[in-house]
């Protein structure tokens, strides 16, 4: 059986059912290289994540899809200054629930290196099996 991660609520005024996570390991990368004022800009940026799917409401981000179940949110300037910010998430329909799988910084003006999307697409992966896991269990008689 897989572990479930570690995860904490993303800041935000949840609209609807879905919740926005950020894993541990995730906050921990991202404060290597994000002073306390723009982590909590990319905070602010994962709630508004509630949203996903809304064009209506999120129409000022910038969000791509990488793959299949892997999106990726981009950011630059305002707090960030000229760092260039890529949110990767997933979105676990079962539960309405959006996870934030990395936060890097973007060091040149090409492509996310294939290293890093390979990465993120894994722990997409790891954290969608690994909810799945849980709601079989849940369904499962005592």
């Amino acid at each position: 059986m897989t572990q479930r991660p570690k995860t904490r609520k993303a800041t935000g005024k949840p609209l609807g059912v879905k919740a926005v996570r950020i894993l541990e390991k995730v906050e921990k990368e991202a404060r290597k290289f994000l002073t306390a004022g723009q982590f909590n800009h990319i905070l602010d940026l994962a709630g508004r994540l509630t949203d996903f799917g809304n064009p209506a409401v999120t129409s000022d981000l910038r969000i791509d899809k990488v793959e299949n179940c892997l999106w990726e949110l981009k950011d630059k300037g305002g707090s960030l200054g000229k760092t260039n910010v890529r949110i990767f998430f997933t979105h676990h329909k079962g539960s309405g629930h959006i996870i934030v799988v990395g936060v890097v910084k973007k060091e040149a003006e090409s492509q996310i290196p294939s290293h890093i999307k390979s990465r993120m697409r894994n722990r997409a992966r790891r954290v969608r099996e690994s909810m799945e896991e849980t709601e079989e269990a849940a369904r499962r008689p005592r």
